[in-house]
């Protein structure tokens, strides 16, 4: 069990999440990230040193001596050390680790008390996601009734409404104040002086934020970092790298403790701050918002504290992000007011127009922040004459009606997003564990003349060597098929490698001195027969270690006294004829496995 799941537990049918945490064993070879590095030379290390230490563990030889050159003691060629490299060099992990520790392949291990529930999301979520898939092939038919005697006017209705904490449309135009509605309620607030006016987008007028903010609101926007929120607004922003805040509720003197609706170079998101940088989380969308036009950006939050949370959205469309900062535990709550166009004490939106800016007590689904950036865009599309109604227009439309109108699509989603959000809670509060796992495509292999990785010569299939029980026709050519091969009952090798390094653990000195060299280079055995007869004990017992150990330490040699005198000293000072006991202490792991 530990060589197969070791060496592939991630290949095994139905593979168990433990299973695959077990192949994490080839995944504990050096990773670099540096610049000048060249991608296919890293491959090739990688998969040699999985290769060395692979073959030193279970075979105590010493192949990575057939690198450059056949190996000039034991009978392995260079051809067969780059056939045993092939099992290891078909891995999907990339070469650069990107400066982080989670580097993909990877695994969520939740923690214990939420394991059944995990994998109980593993089978359902698939189902949700089928169900949802369903309803988009059946629904056609219901949408093309709709769309036959659907007008402009009827998306407004289905904007989304629920926890609508904040709605301020920007689009006065001229005058001294500006109309926010605050939880239903309209009321009025100073425009700032240095406010502007230009065309707008969802009304004829937008404001436009120039030397300082647009309008603050003391009793807004007053969020807790453990609860969900949204943000959504129009924006025209001009074509610089600039920054500043759409609409903020932070504190720069304290931390910058609070949170925003953040731009920076024209990439959207969020701070949610109790103290800048080290309490606090900061994501950003990977692209850009267009130049010099009109587009719907939000960003939802579901209040788990994690930048996992964080969703960006541009146009309706949910948008990959760059996470700058995942550490928040603290609360944002602060005293300063809610400010449009800036944070609290600076970060103007500069040159930038805002419309239409909405907040939410709540994390808008995915449908519901793209029936929000939608609605105008598909009332023009329902202004046109049917026949100058595009294909491209009409799939858009059915977009829409999916997520705002059919009842049984908004249940599929709903389900689906409910139980993905679920998921994602047990996933921030587990760990992550490297796994191995296969390309679906067969990497290629070469042996490499003076072992440069940029010198290929023959193409090499996945073999071993030749001097050890020929590979089984029946065994698939992979990481388990080599795991099933070593444990072949008359394999030479893995049964005495493992007893010998058992025997050292316990005495100090193995049967054969040299543990990790078996090989015309390495010690004969001090007494073969005994390393033989352990060896089939061993394999025979079904491979049960703690048997093995039971079997050693409760053995006459291993009870002796450890007591010895000088004539013995000097006949024997490394006691290879086991004339005495050993005299050196158990270490912790080895006390707690016999005690298991």
């Amino acid at each position: 069990q530990f060589t197969v799941e070791n060496l592939a537990g991630d290949l095994l049918p139905s593979a168990t999440l433990q299973q695959r945490i077990g192949s994490g064993f080839n995944r504990c070879n050096m990773t670099t990230n540096e610049g000048g590095i060249i991608d296919e030379e890293y491959a090739v290390l990688y998969a040699r040193d999985r290769t060395e230490t692979t073959a030193q563990v279970w075979l105590g030889l010493t192949v990575g001596c057939a690198v450059c050159h056949d190996h000039k003691f034991d009978p392995i060629s260079q051809r067969e050390f780059y056939s045993l490299s092939a099992f290891f060099n078909n891995t999907t992990q990339e070469v650069r680790d990107g400066n982080i520790k989670d580097t993909p392949p990877i695994v969520t291990v939740p923690r214990s008390q939420d394991r059944q529930r995990f994998e109980e999301l593993n089978a359902t979520i698939p189902q949700a996601r089928q169900a949802v898939s369903e309803r988009r092939q059946s629904g056609r038919a219901d949408f093309e009734s709709w769309l036959a005697a659907a007008t402009p006017s009827m998306f407004r209705q289905h904007e989304p409404v629920r926890d609508l904490h904040v709605r301020a449309l920007l689009d006065e135009g001229t005058g001294p104040e500006v109309s926010i509605t605050i939880d239903g309620q309209p009321r009025k607030f100073p425009l700032a002086a240095s406010a502007e006016w230009q065309a707008g987008h969802v009304a004829s007028q937008a404001v436009r934020v120039s030397s300082g903010g647009v309008a603050e609101v003391a009793d807004a926007g007053d969020f807790a970092a453990d609860s969900p929120f949204s943000a959504a607004a129009w924006v025209f922003l001009p074509a610089n790298d600039g920054g500043g805040a759409i609409v903020a509720r932070m504190d720069d003197g304290q931390g910058f403790r609070g949170w925003d609706f953040w731009v920076e170079a024209r990439r959207v998101g969020t701070h949610i701050i109790h103290t800048w940088s080290d309490d606090a989380v900061k994501v950003v969308s990977a692209d850009q918002v267009p130049a010099n036009q009109w587009t719907h950006v939000a960003f939802t939050y579901d209040g788990s504290r994690k930048a996992a949370g964080v969703r960006v959205f541009i146009n309706g469309q949910q948008k990959p992000t760059n996470v700058q900062a995942d550490s928040l535990t603290g609360a944002i709550h602060t005293d300063v007011p809610l400010k449009i166009g800036q944070r609290h004490g600076g970060s103007i939106l500069s040159g930038a127009a805002i419309h239409d800016l909405r907040l939410f007590r709540a994390e808008l689904s995915a449908s519901e922040v793209t029936a929000l950036a939608n609605s105008t865009r598909y009332a023009a599309i329902l202004a046109k004459p049917v026949g100058e109604r595009t294909e491209a227009e009409i799939n858009e439309l059915f977009e829409w009606w999916l997520a705002a109108l059919d009842e049984p699509s908004k249940a599929a989603t709903s389900r689906l997003a409910e139980l993905e959000r679920e998921e994602r809670t047990i996933a921030a509060a587990g760990t992550i564990a490297h796994v191995m796992q296969e390309r679906n495509e067969p990497a290629k292999a070469f042996i490499l003349f003076r072992g440069e990785y940029d010198k290929r010569r023959d193409e090499v299939a996945p073999d071993v060597p030749g001097i050890l029980p020929a590979f089984p026709e029946e065994y698939p050519r992979n990481r388990l098929g080599l795991a099933r091969w070593l444990l072949l009952p008359d394999h030479p090798l893995t049964a005495r490698v493992t007893v010998n390094r058992l025997w050292q653990e316990v005495f100090g000195r193995g049967l054969v001195e040299t543990s990790g060299d078996f090989g015309v280079a390495g010690q004969m055995p001090s007494h073969p027969e005994l390393l033989d007869w352990l060896a089939v004990e061993f394999r025979e017992s079904g491979w049960d270690l703690k048997r093995l150990f039971t079997l050693i330490v409760t053995s006459a040699t291993y009870r002796q006294s450890a007591a010895v005198t000088p004539q013995k000293l000097e006949r024997d000072p490394d006691n290879r004829l086991l004339a005495r006991g050993p005299r050196f202490r158990m270490d912790a792991e080895m006390v707690r496995d016999h005690a298991l």
